[in-house]
């Protein structure tokens, strides 16, 4: 490899990375060496210490010194498997090779940890710690409760300054969002869409019309607010943070969401060995051509792209401020659960369930004419369920509920949860079913959900009695 180096002549991982950017423009067909060169040189336009005419001083074999570190460029692009030439002057990316390839392959590609050593060494770089978790338990453990207690209070703040104040209202720090079912890789992180705007002719008139634009989603405008003020040497290091908050991440396709994005979550330690500083992504990316083009011409990304140049093309990675948080129910029985290459990536953190709690021990259910403890009914309820269920997935949390309750919204609620989730297919199966009642005569029938709202006869009990029954059977004892 040549390592011959002329002032105004771009660099050598410069130059190959230039290339590897132009050659992902031609996925499909091979292109003329020509063009190829041309586009290279487009790209290399941009970068503020290209002189053009010094590139063209040298001539090896007829051609200028770029043309020829082009051509050695491309023959070792080849012998890495990158490239292949099918046709004489024809050159084309090598059928189903990955990015990811690229970057554990290739020895001459942009050294991410270097520009970023070197970038930051011209400043004091924020030392900033990222958080990247899944807070899991049973539905009502406070998970949510929880993230936004570990989020920074930006409310009234008295030790908070201008400039703070204006990140705050312009470039909010804090992105939130909740996976489902129909949630996939372009509500996640862009997607073409169809718009409406507004033109005005020379007399000033408005016209209206329909247009597609690259529509940034959640990620992206994550991604890029956390660059900008990681940047910015006017926020303090310890007010740098950006957090993108997943609600519920295992109700979606985790893996089609993030999609390629599932690389960027393997975040450097910073130990010896590693490609990248500590809190960076390990491993970049680039990204598809409708991200990379809107990134392009992106006024705040491009800044930072001009100190951190690692950027430039469209490549993604991970700053060390952005922090992602998830929560996830141990109960939903989700379609898609995670794959342990998804799981691995995170720190994880099980919620237990509080029956200390003090407002929970306040919470107060009326069935009939009697009141009995949420807390009391839960402790004796969770553990019925461990023992059908042989499992604590599927217990209730502290704050299922969060008021006192009538027997109304009791049966809607609770009861409705405990039999379509836990009890439905134990009825007349499981001797250790407990939607069960403690009758008048010592009796423990079992009952469905049904039975609270349907009185075959008059001599039939009440809804009210079956549920004091319930609690009865349960250990449950009114207040």
């Amino acid at each position: 490899m040549l390592t011959i180096e002329i002032k105004g002549m771009p660099t050598q991982d410069t130059l190959y990375a230039a290339l590897y950017h132009v050659m992902r423009q031609f996925p499909s067909k091979a292109a003329y060496v020509k063009d190829i060169d041309q586009a290279v040189i487009e790209v290399l336009k941009q970068l503020p210490d290209f002189d053009e005419k010094v590139a063209k001083i040298l001539h090896k074999g007829g051609g200028t010194e770029l043309e020829y570190r082009l051509r050695e460029a491309r023959r070792e692009f080849k012998e890495c498997g990158i490239l292949f030439n099918p046709l004489r002057s024809f050159w084309a990316v090598t059928p189903d090779f990955q990015d990811v390839e690229f970057l554990q392959r290739s020895h001459f590609v942009h050294k991410p940890q270097e520009q970023l050593q070197a970038a930051e060494g011209k400043q004091d770089a924020p030392k900033v710690k990222p958080l990247q978790k899944i807070f899991f338990g049973a539905p009502g453990t406070g998970k949510s409760y929880l993230v936004n207690s570990i989020l920074p209070d930006r409310g009234d703040d008295p030790n908070r300054n201008a400039m703070q104040e204006t990140a705050t209202k312009d470039c909010p720090r804090v992105f939130r969002t909740t996976f489902h079912p129909d949630y996939d890789y372009a509500t996640f992180v862009g997607e073409y869409k169809q718009v409406e705007v507004v033109e005005k002719d020379e007399f000033d008139r408005e016209t209206r019309k329909l247009t597609f634009r690259y529509v940034p989603q959640i990620f992206t405008l994550a991604y890029v607010t956390a660059w900008k003020i990681y940047c910015d040497n006017t926020v303090p290091n310890d007010d740098k943070q950006v957090w993108l908050i997943i609600e519920e991440i295992n109700r979606g396709n985790s893996a089609t969401i993030f999609g390629d994005i599932f690389q960027l979550l393997d975040r450097s330690d910073g130990r010896s060995g590693c490609q990248m500083p500590y809190g960076f992504s390990e491993y970049m990316i680039t990204a598809n051509t409708e991200m990379a083009n809107w990134l392009e011409n992106n006024e705040d990304y491009q800044k930072v792209c001009i100190q951190y140049e690692m950027l430039r093309g469209g490549r993604l990675c991970l700053p060390p401020n952005l922090s992602i948080i998830a929560t996830m129910n141990t109960s939903d029985k989700s379609l898609f659960p995670l794959d342990t290459a998804f799981k691995r990536r995170w720190e994880w953190e099980y919620i237990p369930i509080n029956y200390d709690d003090p407002k929970a021990s306040q919470i107060i259910i009326t069935i009939g004419d009697k009141q009995y403890r949420w807390i009391d009914f839960l402790k004796c309820v969770n553990f019925k369920i461990r023992d059908v269920t042989y499992s604590e997935d599927l217990q209730m949390g502290t704050f299922f509920i969060n008021s006192d309750m009538s027997e109304k919204d009791f049966i809607s609620k609770v009861i409705f949860f405990l039999w379509n989730d836990v009890c439905k297919d134990e009825f007349h199966k499981n001797p250790a079913n407990f939607m069960r009642w403690k009758t008048p005569a010592g009796e423990t029938p079992e009952f469905t959900f049904n039975d609270l709202y349907n009185k075959p006869s008059p001599d039939a009990p009440s809804a009210s009695e079956i549920l004091a029954g319930f609690m009865d059977y349960l250990g449950v004892q009114p207040i």
